[in-house]
């Protein structure tokens, strides 16, 4: 597994170091969770919706492929 150490941004907004990490715990304590539940448990903890109150997604591929 790659460490980030610094923000990136996605969809316009940026992820935090603390962004990322709690990302990382939730894909390595939750393995089952499929992209809808992943999404959505990570725009809850973040408060990132979309104008309309929906979650924001990863427009192109998952969590999952950043290769943690």
């Amino acid at each position: 597994m790659s460490e980030i150490t610094s923000p990136i941004f996605i969809c316009n907004r940026q992820f935090s170091v603390a962004d990322l990490a709690f990302i990382r715990q939730l894909l390595q304590t939750n393995p089952q969770l499929n992209r809808t539940a992943l999404s959505q448990a990570v725009c809850d903890h973040l408060q990132w919706f979309q104008a309309n109150g929906r979650c924001k997604d990863m427009p192109y591929g998952s969590w999952k492929n950043w290769g943690w």
